[in-house]
């Protein structure tokens, strides 16, 4: 395991090739689709959807953010957001929707900035990252009714296809995910799956404080 610059933890497991199925629809069932889509979204997408979220006031949850847009949003169609986006570009002509190459695990208690800002300084390295964020992925219409098998097991297919995770961990000096036993699922099954790379980040305002905390901070 190794420290990285910008508030980066990175192991890589078991290093074996690994087969992403990439699959996009126009449409989804007027029901309501159980299928976790293989997409990611981009920066820009993100950029966006940042200044619909910064109309709910300072702190908005990631559940929050569910409850007040996405679920709005999708209702009709009873779809993920990723089903409104397929075939939309950014200005640059980029498509918002691709072929996932990051896995984000973080917790919904969070303000929606924490992973937000993490996926942003991530992309600043990575610029043609897209990024497999269930909020937008999975069809919030009907996640309440899914059974817990179906949990456990497409997100373990997700994470294995993608082969990379990032951990969004905050506070730095509290972790959040480390207290959640979803999120301990996803750790598990980033350090079980084949060839998976684990990645722990901070938001970026945090990087500062943990450095001087490896410092000072003894106990």
């Amino acid at each position: 395991t190794t420290l990285r610059r910008h508030g980066f933890l990175s192991t890589k497991l078991r290093q074996r090739p690994y087969v992403v199925t990439y699959a996009m629809a126009e449409n989804s069932p007027a029901g309501g689709s159980r299928d976790l889509r293989a997409v990611g979204v981009s920066a820009a997408f993100l950029r966006d959807f940042a200044t619909k979220v910064r109309t709910l006031g300072d702190t908005p949850t990631t559940k929050d953010v569910c409850d007040l847009i996405i679920v709005p949003e999708t209702k009709e169609r009873k779809c993920a957001l990723v089903d409104l986006l397929g075939g939309k570009t950014d200005d640059t002509g980029r498509a918002l929707l691709g072929r996932p190459t990051v896995f984000i695990s973080h917790a919904w208690r969070y303000t929606f900035e924490t992973p937000l800002s993490v996926m942003l300084d991530y992309a600043k390295d990575h610029p043609d990252a897209y990024f497999w964020f269930d909020l937008f992925v999975n069809n919030q219409n009907i996640a309440a009714d899914l059974p817990q098998e179906w949990w456990t097991t497409t997100f373990r297919t997700q994470i294995e296809s993608i082969g990379k995770v990032v951990l969004v961990l905050s506070p730095w000096n509290d972790p959040v995910p480390l207290k959640r036993a979803w999120c301990l699922y996803e750790i598990l099954c980033s350090l079980q799956g084949s060839g998976v790379e684990f990645l722990v980040k901070l938001p970026p305002e945090q990087v500062g404080a943990f450095h001087q905390g490896l410092l000072e901070s003894f106990e």
